[in-house]
């Protein structure tokens, strides 16, 4: 089946988070002291430099999709229960499962995850087709994840860490080059499979004798998942889906290109998202004409107001200059929204507010003005999505500082985070501040932060119960 950046990005839209968690369901383990590896980085969440080879590993991760290597294991009948074998006991595992250790679609994925950089070869792509663009493989990168997740477990049942860091370093490093294209979608499906991949970080710390991962969570990159890429790329979406935008400031469009730019604009819901919901063309070109001639004044009054000649103005086509105007005014919205994803989610919240609150209003009081606006992603969604997996990192580390801080006092638990000084505690990078953290005998509880009324933070909780083994 075919995808597109259209469809499969209401797909990711309306999908539930991959682990959604309330307050009244925490993540449970069950832990003991460890203290650091020696030397300190012997374990690396992603392949070092070293370790990689030159090439592009998009060709890997495209070969590893190989039918032949899919299709038996795509006929089983157990293969729809494969996610769900993520969450079954260790004891657990079905024999079938152990396809995984030999798999020889996962011997490509660790090959291209060693490759020293990764090219999809996207950005012409969406240059051309905008957000038509066809993008059918991607889902198939959360399978990938799944695989991996599961083979991780097997390693660490066998208590093969070396082996299971391996795995992870492969399911980490997929997650960040499935993001090297530009287009914000792909950096949600890498945070999904950080997600798978976290999900096996947290089991391996609770194997016996599993190595602390402080460090080896310290040394990732942050942000994880980097939208910079993706947001440069949807900012070239609407020039591209609409190429006579171009050049329409500079230069007076022919009728023809003016029916050619109104008819995607109809066949991309604009005349319904203004009210209008035309049956056929005479009634697309008559909402068009109704709105033109109710947005003329003030858009011909907009652009004389920025320094466009009057005489000017008044010789561009009607429609032309509404199109004008709203363009200037989706630029506007677009870099309200965009400048905040610079800086850190509890800072950018108030601006993102600002913003949206500022173009609810340019919606309310120019409909016609908003015209582009439709078309801007929700930057602030993906970006929280980016924190939560922040946060999650940072919590893990809390959790491999305290266990650090128990193997150094005979298995004492820090009474507070400030206690520990073996290592750096991180703050909740969502809110700028630290953790909650109680501890009762042998119980600790790792929250976050509590926030006042329209204090910034992600409104998704965290919540850890850990137990600890002496």
């Amino acid at each position: 089946m075919k995808s597109s950046l259209a469809c499969l990005g209401l797909a990711l839209a309306l999908a539930a988070p991959a682990r959604a968690q309330s307050p009244d369901d925490p993540i449970k383990l069950t832990l003991t002291p460890a203290a650091a590896p020696a030397p300190l980085l012997k374990y690396r969440l992603l392949p070092e430099l070293a370790d990689t080879q030159p090439g592009n590993a998009a060709l890997l991760y495209q070969r590893a999709h190989s039918f032949e290597w899919w299709t038996n294991i795509r006929q089983q009948r157990y293969y729809a229960d494969i996610s769900d074998w993520l969450d079954l006991p260790f004891k657990k595992l079905p024999p079938e499962a152990e396809f995984v250790r030999q798999f020889s679609a996962l011997r490509e994925v660790d090959l291209a995850a060693r490759r020293e950089h990764c090219d999809w070869e996207m950005t012409s792509r969406l240059k051309q087709d905008g957000i038509g663009t066809l993008i059918p493989d991607v889902q198939g990168f959360r399978e990938y994840a799944v695989l991996l997740g599961l083979r991780c477990r097997f390693e660490i049942a066998d208590k093969d860490y070396p082996k299971a860091v391996y795995t992870l370093q492969s399911g980490f490093a997929l997650a960040r080059h499935v993001n090297e294209a530009p287009i914000l979608i792909n950096s949600l499906v890498g945070m999904a499979i950080s997600d798978v991949m976290f999900r096996r970080v947290e089991e391996m710390i609770q194997a016996p004798g599993a190595p602390n991962l402080y460090w080896a969570l310290t040394a990732l990159p942050r942000p994880l998942i980097d939208l910079r890429k993706g947001l440069e790329g949807e900012k070239m979406m609407l020039e591209t889906e609409f190429p006579e935008l171009k050049i329409i400031e500079t230069e007076p469009l022919s009728p023809h290109a003016q029916q050619k730019l109104l008819k995607r604009l109809a066949d991309r819901g604009w005349l319904a998202l203004l009210g209008h919901d035309p049956e056929s063309g005479w009634q697309q070109k008559f909402g068009f004409l109704s709105i033109a001639l109710k947005a003329y004044p003030q858009a011909k009054r907009s652009l004389v107001a920025q320094g466009h000649p009057p005489a000017e103005v008044e010789a561009m086509p009607v429609m032309q200059v509404v199109l004008i105007d709203a363009l200037r005014h989706y630029r506007v919205v677009r870099d309200q929204t965009f400048v905040w994803a610079n800086l850190p989610y509890w800072q950018a919240q108030a601006g993102w507010k600002k913003a949206d609150n500022d173009m609810r209003g340019l919606v309310k009081k120019q409909p016609a003005a908003s015209l582009f606006v439709a078309f801007l992603p929700a930057v602030h969604r993906v970006f929280a999505a980016s924190a939560r997996l922040d946060r999650r990192i940072a919590a893990l580390r809390c959790i491999e500082a305290i266990r650090l801080h128990a193997a150094a006092h005979g298995g004492q638990l820090p009474a507070k985070l400030a206690d520990i000084t073996v290592v750096p505690v991180p703050d909740d990078p969502a809110t700028g501040k630290s953790f909650v953290y109680r501890v009762d005998g042998n119980r600790v509880t790792l929250r976050d932060p509590p926030l006042a009324d329209g204090q910034p933070g992600l409104p998704t909780p965290l919540h850890y119960e850990l137990t600890f083994k002496r």
